[in-house]
Order: C-alpha cells, then sequence, then structure tokens
C-alpha cells in the first residue's frame, strides 16, 4: 500500500480566468494502492463551499459569473493522508449597468446613482445630452465598490453642485472594459403642473421632475 500521488491535472496554472459562456474543464488523476477516490468541492467568493462532483473530471458547458471560485480536487484512498490541488476560476464577463429611475422629489441636492457589476473591473463615465460630464464645480461624482450576490460591483453617484435650473435633459451612465461597453440612462426634464388658484384668482405653477414618484 501507499498514498496518492498525482499523476496530471488540468488546467497547470492555480489561478485561471474565462470569459462568460465558455466551456471549461478541469481534472485529476491520482496513482494509489488501494486505488484513490476524487472528489470535488466548490468554494464561492463568500468562502460558502459544497461537494459538486466525485470522479476525474468536471466539465461546465457554460459558465456563468457566478461559478467563479475556487475548485478543490481531493485524491483520498483512506489508509493514507489525502493530497489535494485547487484552481481559482475567475468568470470573466461585460458591464451590466442599472440606473436608479427614481428620484427624490424633496432631496437636495439631486443624485443619480448608476449600480455597473463586470469582471474586469469597468471604466465609468457619465454623460449629458451626449455630452461628458467631468467632475467639476457643476457636478461631483463620487465610485464606491460594493458586493451583491456573489459579484464585484460599482455604484457612481452624479450629484448636482448647484441650482438644478437648467440642468435638464437626458443623463446617461456608460460603463465599458475589454469584453464590451453597455449604458443605461434617466430623462430629467420639467413637467409644468397647475396649481389650484388663490383666493385673488391668480394661479402658480410647480416645475417637477420626471421620472419621480407621483407624491399626492
Amino acid at each position: 500500500m501507499f498514498p496518492p500521488t498525482f499523476l496530471s491535472f488540468f488546467p497547470l496554472e492555480a489561478s485561471v480566468s474565462y470569459p462568460e459562456g465558455s466551456s471549461i474543464n478541469f481534472s485529476c488523476r491520482a496513482y494509489a494502492s488501494p486505488p484513490a477516490n476524487i472528489t470535488w468541492i466548490y468554494r464561492n467568493q463568500n468562502k460558502q463551499f459544497k461537494n459538486i462532483q466525485s470522479g476525474e473530471d468536471i466539465y461546465i458547458p457554460s459558465v456563468e459569473p457566478l461559478d467563479s471560485g475556487s475548485y478543490e480536487c481531493i485524491a483520498s484512498n483512506g489508509h493514507h493522508e489525502a493530497i489535494s490541488r485547487s484552481f481559482y476560476v475567475t468568470v470573466q464577463y461585460p458591464p451590466r449597468v442599472k440606473i436608479d429611475k427614481f428620484i427624490d422629489l424633496n432631496q437636495r441636492p439631486v443624485q443619480f446613482q448608476c449600480e455597473i457589476c463586470s469582471v474586469p473591473i469597468s471604466h465609468i463615465e457619465w454623460f449629458r445630452n451626449g455630452r461628458h460630464i467631468l467632475d467639476e464645480q457643476h457636478f461631483l461624482i463620487k465610485t464606491n465598490s460594493i458586493r451583491t450576490e456573489n459579484k464585484d460591483c460599482l455604484t457612481t453617484t452624479l450629484t448636482f453642485q448647484d441650482s438644478i435650473h437648467e440642468k435638464y435633459g437626458r443623463y446617461e451612465c456608460r460603463a465599458e472594459n475589454i469584453l464590451g461597453h453597455y449604458s443605461d440612462h434617466i430623462d430629467y426634464q420639467s413637467k409644468i403642473v397647475p396649481m389650484p388658484k388663490s383666493r385673488n384668482e391668480q394661479s402658480a405653477l410647480l416645475i417637477l421632475p420626471n421620472n419621480t414618484i407621483d407624491q399626492s
């Protein structure tokens, strides 16, 4: 009797990257007496783990972002110390972009928030009516990292630095990485709503932005 020894394994690298939708194959072959059993454990980016398969090979026909994580091959024959080999998989994908379509009527200053999930991290830009917005006197742009549903994401917030007058228009959040680009937008426009007439029969106008929830 003798302990398990790996004869071969694939991939050879300890860390590998695959584009979303591609197929991947892992393999571990071990020599031992008695013969070794091969089991696989998967650990996601939140360190949660599960036994996923027994046997020398794993095949995933179409990987998704949630397939990112560590895949560990364990060889054991029940008489000697087990051996293992781990492969860390990163699934790369183009940006998913979602801009919050709700604007709080009572909030000042006005803010737009956009969430971008992608691997690798995307380059993010804001546009107003097709023109690039810079982080300057009239606008403040702030970006933060977040983790959601085992995905790495960014949130970027565009804040008006001064009065909202003459800043109506289409605001677009654009993101791009090596796998592609995507954008989402919000239309922020004036809407004239008649107010009830006062006692002296004079009328007033209220300016409201679009993409708001009716608070009446």
